[in-house]
């Protein structure tokens, strides 16, 4: 379907794209990823022929279509959400426009035979295109995009120019899904999405007619959606047979078995060096001396690992006050033109706690975290703050609030308190990757996960004891994150975050308030147990667990028993077909890594589809079996 043969791309002196082969084949779902600034997005442009490469060679086979999402807003102003999206699919508008025109014509042609048979022919024939393309379907499925990312029945007549800078990135998003493309590029989907457009989302690309490749940094959703990983490092990619943990693990082992390699080479290197000079001047050995000094000129030499490409190295410092209760919140409210934000329930966040805060967009979690902050004092309801508070706020557009004129080094001065030392400033960027002359680029050259470095470092300057954090991953790779939930759990004070990275929140957090219809709900557990509950609550049944029934009078029932025992029996068959799974995936791995396996592209495509269903199987298996504990402890 889609072949790249030896992609070249410079951007003046630094070599992009170097020597890139690549094959996506049809319906295939993968994951590329990479170091921000490694050439990730510069691959998905030149897929989509945005910008052309220097050499190789981009070759689709035939009729492929290919769309692109790219961070760019492109819908016309004065549409209503709705014409918006039939304006992504002009073949079908057009066809059903024709239609329209052909039934009229016809009733003003039915004394005319002739013209008449001429357009019953055409309007058969095109009704018959309509139908296989679903036309009769469009508005359903427009319906069901636009509410799976987040959009109200209300919101389908709104005027796009309406809505906010996120939301009609999620307009781009909903326009490329119905076109069901043969090739759709995503590079950070999940970026402008809350957690439950996220989640749909991984469901509805699943199912994806078409092939997608994806540029994320959200851990979870890779791991659902994708079967193959492109890894872009140093210029060169290199595929994996699996999702991103597959990815992870293989990774970690080539180069565990690269480092053994290497040190078993140096050992036999110095042994036969050590040789060599010790006999050269010994004519009864001269021959073998000559021999290993061929063997090393032609021995194809192991190189050592490549070290890591470097991640921030962060850490926020504590002002060391310990503070038993940080806040005390109830019943708050804020009043917009047009709008009321209701955050109801009483909330105690004692210190040091690690709290995520959950809901759909517009539910007021950014709200919320503007009240705590100090930065919104115009609202209703009550909140107490510890007097000892030090409070530092990152907001989700922190990013775009930073002086486009000033250099990393002159914004560090001026979130610094007066007479910090200049030394300190820049070993502070240094630690986020600002080395060198970096400290003095302009905001305005800097790229997207930069700007998000720079943000954080400005938040390090000085001591603080509570961290609000609103969506503070946008933009920053896998390394970075894995750097931020490393300096949190360290961090001594309390830490309250926006995120709708799972993964991350798992990390970090270990209580998640959700905001549900205006109400505050508290959950004192980390996404997963959040998660769980809400199943649990929303009451999801589980197979296989009957109902007690009622015991009939007047006879001696025979042993029943208890629900208790019934769950716990459920509980054991579960855990049979979780290790039966795990056993499946386990070989399944095994047998994708044997090189005659990997050499043989059909061969590794359908394991990869085998691997995938049993990893989906296997979670399922999970999920059930959590599902049943949570019964058992409500028994």
């Amino acid at each position: 379907m889609l072949h790249l043969h030896n992609i070249e791309k410079n951007y003046g002196e630094k070599k992009v794209l170097d020597r890139v082969n690549l094959h996506i084949a049809p319906r295939e779902k993968a994951g590329l990823i990479g170091v921000n600034g490694s050439g990730k997005t510069t691959l998905l442009k030149i897929i989509s022929g945005h910008i052309e490469p220097e050499k190789g060679q981009v070759v689709f086979s035939t009729s492929v279509c290919v769309s692109y999402l790219s961070q760019e807003v492109t819908v016309s102003p004065g549409n209503s959400l709705h014409e918006e999206m039939k304006r992504a699919l002009p073949d079908m508008m057009q066809m059903e426009r024709r239609l329209r025109f052909l039934e009229n014509e016809m009733a003003a042609c039915s004394d005319n035979p002739e013209i008449m048979e001429h357009l019953i022919n055409e309007y058969s024939s095109l009704h018959e295109k309509f139908d296989q393309n679903s036309g009769h379907d469009l508005s359903w499925k427009i319906d069901r995009v636009i509410q799976g990312l987040g959009f109200s029945p209300e919101d389908r007549e709104r005027n796009v120019s309406e809505f906010s800078g996120g939301w009609q990135m999620r307009i781009e998003l909903a326009k490329l899904l119905l076109q069901e493309k043969d090739i759709l590029l995503l590079d950070e989907p999940t970026n402008h999405l809350d957690l439950n457009a996220v989640e749909w989302l991984e469901d509805y690309l699943k199912t994806y007619p078409g092939a997608v490749i994806i540029v994320s940094h959200d851990r979870y959703f890779l791991n659902r959606v994708t079967s193959r990983t492109i890894h872009l490092e140093r210029g060169r990619i290199k595929t994996y047979p699996g999702d991103y943990d597959f990815f992870v693990k293989r990774k970690e082992l080539e180069r565990e078995q690269q480092q053994h390699a290497f040190n078993l080479q140096e050992v036999k290197l110095v042994k036969d060096r050590r040789f060599i000079e010790r006999f050269r001047a010994k004519n009864t050995l001269a021959t073998r001396v000559k021999s290993r000094e061929k063997m090393l000129e032609k021995m194809d030499k192991v190189k050592a690992p490549e070290k890591e490409l470097k991640s921030i190295n962060l850490s926020f410092d504590s002002d060391g006050k310990q503070m038993t209760t940080v806040y005390m919140f109830k019943d708050l409210q804020k009043n917009f033109p047009g709008k009321t934000v209701p955050l109801s329930g009483e909330i105690e966040i004692p210190g040091g706690e690690r709290i995520a805060v959950v809901g759909e967009n517009g539910c007021g979690k950014t709200t919320l975290f503007r009240i705590l902050s100090g930065v919104d004092r115009s609202y209703d309801g009550k909140l107490k703050v510890h007097r000892n508070a030090k409070i530092k706020f990152y907001m989700q557009n922190q990013a775009e609030q930073l002086n486009e004129e000033n250099t990393a080094l002159q914004e560090m001065e001026a979130a610094a308190p007066s007479g910090t030392p200049t030394v300190v400033l820049r070993t502070i960027l240094g630690s986020f990757l600002f080395r060198g002359d970096d400290v003095f680029k302009k905001v305005s050259v800097l790229s997207g996960g930069e700007k998000s470095r720079l943000a954080i470092a400005r938040m390090v300057v000085s001591s603080s004891n509570i961290l609000l954090m609103d969506e503070p991953t946008n933009h920053l790779d896998f390394q970075s994150r894995e750097s931020l939930a490393d300096a949190l759990n360290q961090y001594e004070g309390t830490v309250m975050i926006v995120s709708h990275d799972r993964y991350f929140i798992d990390q970090v957090c270990s209580r998640v308030i959700e905001i549900e219809n205006g109400q505050l709900i508290d959950y004192p557990g980390n996404f997963t147990y959040y998660r769980q509950k809400k199943k649990f609550k929303n009451g999801l049944i589980i197979q296989g667990v009957p109902v007690k029934k009622k015991k009939k009078k007047g006879k001696l029932p025979a042993y029943v028993p208890s629900q208790k025992e019934k769950i716990s029996k459920h509980i054991g068959k579960i855990e049979e077909t979780i290790a039966e799974y795990e056993a499946r995936i386990e070989k399944k791995e095994y047998e994708m890594e044997k090189p005659e396996n990997m050499a043989n592209e059909k061969k590794i495509q359908r394991m990869v589809g085998e691997y995938a269903n049993l990893k989906s199987k296997l979670e399922e298996s999970m999920n059930q079996w959590e599902e049943m504990h949570e019964m058992l402890e409500n028994e």
